[in-house]
């Protein structure tokens, strides 16, 4: 390994830079039902009630406001028909469409009537009604809008959001308000949560990383380089799941954490083991072979272990969980031999946590 550290840099250097070009392929995905796998029970059942139904995830709209005004039961009404326009979005449903079927039923047509006291008395006529319960709270000051919708990609869900709030914005008055929720609009926040705190989490981690492996090896340098190991992990496990189309989620979002804990307990063990054969009176060849043949050793024991561990969750029902243990296994494997191969290789080329000057291949 010592002779080929120019060879082991180039390959290191064309991983890296392949492994890149799949990370902006990387998706994020929160549908739950993409958990199972296909012909399990539970996707099947939710592929019938996709068929038959229209999907399984809800839509809600909370109202606000005199739920027993005809105006209010107007813009209601008016909502459900905007809804129903939306791709992919099935069977609105209010206590405006009861109280309409009920003037049907009563001669007065299938109509919202206009004045309150024809509202009341179509009310009075729902009470005791169980699915009145479910669509309009006791006193009549709150309601909801209830649909349907099928599986959507998270940004076609976005897209939906972002109408159905432009709507909500142009519509709302002092009478009555409407606001989002629903199944469809927590998978979003989740989402974005995903998004914001895998970056968030990954930079502090490095930022701290780097200061105390920098105030260890009392070089600015050297914290970089105590990232290596760490990087190199990131990017060829990020990129793996970009060139594979595997998503990121809410099991595969702790990879980054993982790999980053992972790769800088290796590269401290054994850059720490080639400084104290330097410092033990061994040039920079001779500290990087003992240290391979001792520590590096250790470390690929341990990450065999470790990989074992993860690969039993490959076996698992859940896909998120049968990606995260291979993905585990990939992220300890790469950070394990980036320990033992790039990083000495870039410490004998640059001299760096080593002590030394390079001399004729970084001998003292």
């Amino acid at each position: 390994m010592v002779e080929h550290r120019k060879i082991i840099l180039i390959v290191g250097a064309v991983l890296l830079t392949l492994s890149a070009l799949g990370i902006p392929a990387i998706q994020r995905q929160v549908e739950i039902i993409d958990y199972f796998r296909a012909g399990t029970p539970t996707r099947l059942g939710e592929q019938a009630m996709e068929k038959y139904f229209g999907g399984s995830t809800p839509l809600q709209i909370l109202v606000r406001g005199d739920i027993g005004d005809p105006a209010t039961l107007e813009a209601m009404k008016k909502m459900e028909d905007f809804l129903k326009s939306l791709p992919n979005v099935h069977h609105p449903q209010s206590v405006a469409d009861l109280i309409e079927e009920m003037g049907d039923l009563m001669g007065e047509g299938k109509m919202i009537p206009d004045n309150r006291a024809k509202v009341a008395n179509l009310w009075f006529l729902l009470e005791g009604e169980d699915i009145l319960s479910q669509l309009v709270n006791g006193d009549k000051t709150e309601a909801v809008i209830q649909a349907t919708i099928g599986k959507n990609s998270v940004h076609e869900v976005q897209g939906m959001i972002g109408k159905i709030e432009d709507y909500i914005r142009k519509n709302n008055t002092d009478r009555f308000s409407f606001s989002q929720t629903g199944m469809h609009y927590v998978h979003v926040k989740l989402d974005r949560a995903i998004a914001f705190n895998q970056m968030q989490s990954m930079i502090l981690a490095m930022a701290m990383i780097f200061i105390m492996v920098a105030l260890m090896l009392r070089s600015f340098f050297g914290g970089l380089l105590g990232l290596l190991p760490i990087s190199f992990a990131l990017v060829m496990v990020f990129g793996i799941m970009g060139h594979a189309r595997i998503p990121l989620d809410i099991a595969t979002m702790l990879l980054g954490g993982i790999a980053i804990g992972t790769g800088i307990d290796y590269a401290i063990h054994f850059s720490n083991r080639i400084r104290q054969e330097v410092r033990s009176g061994k040039d920079a060849r001779s500290a990087v072979i003992t240290a391979t043949s001792t520590t590096g050793q250790a470390i690929m024991i341990n990450v065999l272990t470790v990989i074992m561990g993860f690969l039993v969750l490959a076996l698992g029902q859940l896909v998120p969980l049968q990606r995260f243990g291979l993905l585990i296994a990939i992220t300890t494997v790469c950070a394990g031999l980036a320990s033992i191969t790039i990083l000495p290789a870039v410490m004998l080329e640059t001299g760096i946590g080593l002590k030394m000057k390079k001399i004729n291949g970084g001998n003292k």
